[in-house]
């Protein structure tokens, strides 16, 4: 399976680690289906993450603990995903539940949890259509995206990247069809040797270098994200030196690779549901609901992500190499 851990992707950890409903825990008992999916043509494998809001006497928090509460019976549910163009239905991919991927601990039932999983092939060109079927009640939850369409990058140009430069200049692309949100991170790849060890471990660090909203979602605007390349210098530094992941070992040699200037994108709906759910700033703290899904709630949408690998030029190295702490050679 094609993997890939981004920025953008970490938002996947909201939705396949945790969801927070608002009810009355006074009213009757309904049916409350919740559903989260973001949609990759370049992904290998898609996944579909389907929960039931649940109200009961007790300890909401005990309650949340039990599987049974906040997950249907896999035989219950029909999943499918449909791609359209022109208002035609093209193909019908079935979607089937896996407990692959486990869940990180938290207020919800871990670390078992229910994904619903295809392997398709998606044709960025179809509008995809999910249909989720209560077999037990008769409920049809549904919803519909399109997925983001080519992103070029044009600079910068050619295959090498000077970042040893305080003047600050511009990443520059094209947005792709169905994208709303893009941001620019700068990824840099070296090798480590540990040492007494003939092992080379290939690491790479992010640098976010901001974002950009396009205008409309037809795709094609010429796009700009300014940046100063010498802050990179620093960041990189700060970032090996603190990697909770790959602790720093103050022993090890590093070996400079090449960097990859990424595009990320998301759709509209998922940029929508990000801002509606983001950090009230206001006066008025009370925030509105924000759901595509029809006869449920969550969102279903798509990202998307090009790249660029570019050699970093010899001063570049050569200053990279005067941060002792990193051993760079």
């Amino acid at each position: 399976m094609k993997k890939s851990i981004t920025l953008l992707s970490l938002l996947l950890v909201i939705f396949f680690t945790s969801c927070e409903t608002d009810f009355d825990v006074n009213a009757k008992w309904k049916d409350i289906t919740i559903v989260y999916g973001l949609l990759n043509q370049n992904d290998t494998v898609h996944y579909i993450k389907i929960n039931k809001a649940f109200l009961g006497s007790g300890n909401a928090l005990q309650m949340a603990l039990i599987p049974d509460s906040n997950l249907y019976d896999t035989a219950v549910l029909n999943v499918r995903l449909e791609g359209w163009q022109n208002n035609q239905l093209k193909v019908t991919h079935k979607l089937y539940p896996t407990t692959e991927i486990a869940k990180d601990s938290g207020t919800f039932y871990h670390p078992s949890q229910v994904l619903y999983k295809t392997n398709a092939q998606l044709d960025k060109s179809y509008l995809y259509k999910l249909f989720i079927e209560n077999k037990k009640t008769g409920k049809i939850i549904s919803s519909e995206t399109p997925l983001v369409q080519d992103v070029s990058i044009e600079r910068p140009m050619g295959v090498w990247v000077n970042m040893n430069s305080d003047k600050e200049t511009k990443a520059v692309f094209y947005s792709g069809k169905g994208g709303r949100l893009y941001q620019l991170v700068v990824r840099f790849h070296y090798k480590e040797l540990e040492e007494s060890s003939l092992d080379t471990i290939y690491r790479y660090v992010d640098l976010s270098f901001g974002e950009k909203k396009s205008n409309d979602l037809s795709g094609g605007d010429k796009m700009e994200i300014p940046y100063t390349p010498s802050d990179f210098f620093d960041r990189v530094n700060n970032l090996i030196l603190n990697n909770t992941s790959a602790p720093y070992n103050p022993a090890s040699v590093r070996f400079v690779g090449k960097v990859e200037f990424i595009i990320y994108v998301i759709g509209d709906e998922l940029n929508t549901y990000i801002e509606v759910n983001g950090p009230a700033t206001g006066v008025l703290m009370d925030k509105p609901d924000y759901t595509n899904i029809e006869n449920g709630i969550g969102v279903f949408s798509c990202r998307y992500s090009t790249s660029k690998s570019l050699n970093l030029t010899a001063e570049t190295i050569t200053r990279l190499k005067t941060y002792e702490p990193l051993h760079f050679q």
